[in-house]
């Protein structure tokens, strides 16, 4: 039998079960990522510049690895960190985390389109708008766990609070910006999905934040 804190109430999974759920998707969709990358079919006896020259062919398809692949340790850290304030699960919650699991899952597909076709302007967007969709299910998940502390202590810190909500629309709003840059330049895009991996990376008010509360 399933133990006490396998469901809630309501019968949905309870908070523990999501967060396993959520765990094996993200590594998963990590995983796969690499499939896109396969050694070139060469002849045999091919000489070793011409080896060199074979696999550097498809840098593309490295560069959009790292890129997705850090994205989504960066999706999973983000989660996680919401996830340490919530303290119980319900029906809506539960959706919204299908919802963005969804999306996760989707990654390697975006991830592989772009890698593709990265002179595209179509792949480009695909690829950012998919990402920026993600972003705002990580901001609707904090939405509604925290409105009237819902699903929260309700003594939770509203510096915290207003700065996971910040940093996730100004990430989705980059993302929008880098999208519209596509018009213009598809690489100056692509400079902007890297250079958001850094900023996300970076310490930041919610890191100090999130410090102060596990010391």
């Amino acid at each position: 039998m399933a133990g006490p804190e396998s469901e809630t109430s309501s019968g949905f999974p309870s908070k523990g079960r999501i967060e396993t759920l959520t765990d094996g998707i993200f590594g998963i969709a990590m995983t796969i990522l690499v499939l896109d990358i396969r050694v070139p079919v060469l002849p045999k006896g091919i000489s070793t510049l011409d080896l060199q020259h074979r696999v550097l062919a498809i840098w593309p398809k490295f560069l959009v690895y790292v890129l997705s692949f850090v994205i989504l340790a960066i999706f999973w850290v983000s989660h996680s960190i919401q996830f340490r304030y919530v303290k119980r699960a319900n029906r809506n919650l539960f959706w919204i985390n299908i919802l963005m699991l969804m999306l996760v899952a989707f990654t390697p597909f975006s991830t592989h389109l772009l890698s593709e076709h990265i002179e595209q302007q179509f792949a480009v967007v695909f690829y950012g708008t998919h990402l920026m969709l993600i972003w705002l299910c990580l901001f609707l998940h904090w939405y509604y766990v925290t409105k009237g502390a819902r699903l929260v202590d309700d003594d939770i810190n509203p510096v915290v609070v207003s700065a996971v909500k910040r940093r996730t629309i100004l990430v989705s709003i980059t993302y929008f910006i880098a999208i519209c840059g596509s018009y213009f330049s598809t690489n100056m895009s692509i400079i902007l999905y890297a250079m958001i991996i850094v900023v996300s990376i970076l310490p930041g008010r919610i890191d100090r934040c999130w410090d102060s509360v596990n010391q």
